[in-house]
């Protein structure tokens, strides 16, 4: 590849590297808890998906007071502790079964709709502020009865991008609140749909945790993908390898390293989670969050490999180099032993001695084969030096 593609690899990491750094940041100085809309951010819809066993509902409102006709368990129970889900049989019937609701919001332009949410639900206006503020790193949070997870959630885009999704456990209710439309959760929403699994005959908790899970979930393509990458750079290397390719392993290092901190990231967070297993959620639902626990170690252990092939490539990359150099010098360097002989015979019968004056200086000057004896003589010592080169065999390894 040219110098000017190897160029333009670097500038588009460079590039990354700066979308990154450039993210909102908090405002020194700001009112904690005061919600402030970003630049480039966008409004989103409220979605709401409401379900039990029985049957489930799917619908786009307009506004959060329409929220207020369809939410009614917004409490959270006093244990989730040896809690079943509400079934005909045990006092309750179809129309009447417990139902879990969830209010999914593609956008965080809209700041009055968030405030109006966060008094709606009895949010912490600190909660509402880190959903606003997308910066946030993977973390676990109680506030009172509300259970608060930022997660980052990986989207397309080249590189390593991620999107911030705030995710509430308030009772009955699981809030979802995204940067911007466009998400990894459509599986959660078709299995609520079309009744698949058990999510339909789980409560709130177990909602909460598949939401999660469809995040974590969506590391595994993305490290394929890069392994992927990687096994084209071990081809491009057997083949010779070419000069942007440290530019390129130094970019996906990078990445990798990246992914390793987020996923680190949940996998802290979800440790917090399982600390309040019976009183917070189901204990069914925390053998679920631990799985989330094994998926975690698992992606953490995919980076540091990928990573470890990404040295393992560089050094091999430089290896073939500094082969290539010391194939130069050494080409280089036998040229230059064979002409340091000629170099000598020639620098003697150049001295200005007057052979007139003595018939000991340069008698050879004088003699009529006195050129072809010097030709001659180069040769020889050429020749002989070769001879010797190569019976140590400097000539053919």
């Amino acid at each position: 590849m040219s110098l000017q593609a190897a160029r333009n690899i670097m500038l588009e990491s460079i590039d990354k590297l700066s979308k990154r750094m450039s993210r909102p940041r908090v405002v020194v100085g700001g009112i904690p808890g005061a919600l402030e809309s970003h630049p480039g951010s966008v409004k989103g819809q409220i979605r709401l998906i409401q379900y039990n066993e029985h049957s489930s509902t799917d619908k786009v409102v307009e506004s959060v007071a329409e929220l207020v006709d369809w939410v009614s368990h917004r409490k959270p129970p006093e244990s989730y502790a040896g809690l079943a889900p509400t079934v005909p049989g045990n006092g309750a019937t179809p129309a009447h079964a417990r139902r879990t609701t969830w209010i999914d919001i593609d956008g965080v332009g809209d700041v009055a709709m968030l405030e109006e949410l966060g008094k709606l639900f009895d949010i912490h206006p600190l909660a509402m502020e880190d959903v606003v503020n997308v910066h946030q790193h993977a973390k676990f949070e109680y506030y009172g009865d509300t259970m608060f997870f930022v997660a980052r959630m990986p989207i397309d885009g080249g590189g390593f991008n991620t999107e911030q999704v705030g995710i509430f456990l308030i009772g009955d209710v699981v809030i979802t609140i995204q940067e911007r439309p466009g998400d990894c959760l459509e599986p959660v929403r078709h299995r609520i749909a079309n009744a698949a699994g058990r999510i339909r005959e789980r409560h709130s908790d177990y909602l909460a945790y598949s939401i999660i899970d469809a995040v974590i979930d969506g590391y595994f393509p993305l490290l394929d993908r890069y392994a992927e990458v990687l096994d084209d750079a071990a081809e491009v290397l057997q083949q010779g390898g070419d000069r942007s390719l440290p530019l390129q392993l130094h970019a996906i290092r990078a990445d990798l390293l990246l992914i390793r901190k987020v996923v680190n990231q949940h996998r802290s967070a979800i440790n917090v989670v399982l600390r309040d297993v019976g009183y917070r959620m189901e204990e069914d639902t925390a053998l679920y969050f631990r799985d989330c626990q094994d998926h975690l170690q698992h992606l953490i252990e995919a980076a540091d490999t990928d990573r470890e092939t990404c040295a393992e490539l560089r050094e091999l990359y430089f290896a073939m180099l500094s082969e290539r150099n010391n194939d130069v010098m050494k080409v280089l360097t036998i040229i230059a032993t064979i002409f340091i002989p000629m170099s000598f015979v020639a620098g003697i019968y150049g001295m200005n001695f007057d052979s007139n004056v003595s018939e000991w200086n340069m008698p050879e000057l004088q003699w009529t084969y006195g050129y072809p004896f010097a030709l001659g003589l180069m040769t020889l010592m050429a020749g002989g030096l070769l001879a010797y080169l190569y019976r140590k065999g400097w000539l053919t390894k």
